[in-house]
């Protein structure tokens, strides 16, 4: 939800310093200061909604998937696999991302 409000600030704080971030098909991001430049430079593109399809969490493991709509017209499938840095924590380790545009 934070994406969709263009909350680069809380993204940002949600993340390890030595995260990896793998766009399927597009690009590999490591670090929190490239996953900055790139969380800034995606918020230019603005959600109008966003519906989620399914959560499932386990562990240190999650994933999300869903559609996002674009305030252009344009909509994207998603899903977004997330390994945490440990069971207890919500700080994000690593993060594979797959976008369809639909």
């Amino acid at each position: 939800m934070a994406f969709g409000k263009g909350d680069a600030n809380f993204i940002i704080a949600q993340v390890t310093d030595d995260i990896v971030w793998a766009v399927m098909g597009e690009r590999t991001i490591e670090g929190k200061d490239s996953f900055s430049k790139a969380i800034n430079e995606m918020k230019k593109k603005e959600v109008a909604e966003i519906t989620i399809e399914k959560v499932v969490t386990h562990g240190k493991e999650g994933s999300v998937n869903g559609i996002m709509k674009m305030k252009d017209g344009k909509q994207y499938a998603f899903a977004d696999f997330y390994e945490f840095k440990n069971t207890t924590s919500t700080t994000i380790k690593t993060m594979t991302s797959y976008v369809i545009n639909v």
